[in-house]
């Protein structure tokens, strides 16, 4: 069987743009990059909560206004990880997309950021999302992978509004990182498939630090990885895999009251309890992708991707 992939217009656009190179310098600049986006989203958390003090020492009543109100936020422990994580998936935007537009000369194009259809393409990736984790969801309870299901009936709105804006942010910034930035950049060598899988191994090494991983975790990061990398070049655009990955974060913690990734995502519409007894199913500590029934899902997903073809293959550059 011949496993080629029709290129993109996107890749094609940053093939013309940027100098070839080897798989592993481009490897060594995405790894200095997020090494930069490390180090940067620190100096700025560090900057912001030294500003923080500085007006509060200032202030007659620190703990009264708005001020008051940051300082008592930062001060919870899920306060500071949510701003220190917001921050971070902003870093990831924009290091990236300064490095490819700055230093590789690429138009934002060639990072998926199309102009046409892009509200439509996010919001037929957020239907998407939903259907899939709404489907793996599904298989893990008839096999008895949960043991009771309730509605929340004290939630948050609010909350949950928040929470669904700060995973906007998350999602998008993982494709942009790993998809508009690290793939497009090695599928400009012409190796399609090469570039889906190396960008998707990368993927699920970032994800190595998350509790409760197994191999079955790991598996089905690089599937999903796959799965978003086919999306991306099948749709020629960043919107719809980052609004499908918003969705699939948000369903599985913030809808169906499951980990993310063995992340706790706080106030859920469901509460959902999970058995012991099928955590091959159910994906135990790490949640539903740690389990086969996200594995059954994804395959199918990659499957019918891969049959599809390309959306832009007669279009224009639209920006």
């Amino acid at each position: 069987m011949n496993f080629s992939i029709d290129t993109t217009m996107v890749i094609e656009e940053a093939k013309a743009t940027v100098k070839k190179r080897g798989a592993v310098r481009i490897t060594v600049n995405f790894l200095l990059v997020y090494l930069m986006t490390i180090l940067l989203g620190a100096f700025i958390l560090s900057g912001v909560f030294i500003l923080l003090a500085v007006f509060s020492s200032l202030s007659d009543n620190p703990q009264s206004g708005l001020m008051g109100m940051i300082l008592n936020f930062l001060q919870e422990t899920s306060g500071i990880l949510n701003f220190a994580s917001i921050l971070s998936c902003i870093m990831l935007i924009a290091i990236p997309i300064y490095y490819c537009t700055k230093l590789e000369r690429r138009r934002l194009f060639t990072m998926g950021f199309t102009k046409k259809n892009a509200v439509s393409e996010y919001l037929v990736g957020l239907g998407i999302g939903f259907l899939m984790f709404a489907l793996s969801f599904g298989v893990i309870y008839i096999f008895g992978g949960y043991d009771s299901l309730s509605f929340n009936s004290d939630i948050s709105a609010g909350i949950i509004v928040l929470t669904f804006l700060g995973f906007v942010i998350q999602g998008m910034s993982e494709e942009v990182f790993v998809r508009g930035y690290y793939m497009v950049s090695l599928a400009t060598n012409g190796n399609i498939p090469l570039a889906i899988f190396i960008s998707s191994f990368a993927f699920s090494l970032l994800h190595l630090g998350n509790d409760g991983l197994n191999a079955i975790a790991l598996i089905n990061l690089l599937l999903f990885g796959i799965f978003a990398g086919l999306y991306f070049i099948r749709r020629g655009n960043i919107w719809g895999i980052g609004a499908l990955h918003t969705m699939w974060n948000f369903a599985q913690g913030n809808i169906f009251g499951c980990k993310v990734s063995g992340n706790f995502a706080g106030e859920s519409i469901i509460a959902t309890s999970q058995t012991d007894r099928f955590s091959f199913i159910n994906g135990g500590e790490f949640g539903p992708e740690g389990g086969i029934a996200v594995t059954v899902i994804l395959l199918a997903g990659i499957v019918v991707l891969y049959f599809i073809k390309n959306k832009d293959r007669f279009a224009e550059i639209d920006c």
